[in-house]
């Protein structure tokens, strides 16, 4: 997910798509705070894949 936002941030102009998958993930944390281990890991992922959309320009 971290390089289609990021992708849909540099071809759109906009980050409502970012915006919204961290209100998402901030919803679901504070729900299940129990696993917050796992969104730690995802959030890793999410970095590393949007610092490849933006550099790479490519999914």
């Amino acid at each position: 997910m971290g390089g289609i936002a990021a992708l849909a941030g540099s071809c759109l102009g906009t980050k409502r798509l970012e915006t919204t998958l961290f209100k998402t993930i901030g919803k679901a944390l504070y729900n299940n705070p129990k696993i917050d281990r796992y969104f730690y890991q995802l959030m890793a992922l999410y970095f590393e894949g949007y610092e490849i959309g933006l550099k790479k320009r490519v999914v």
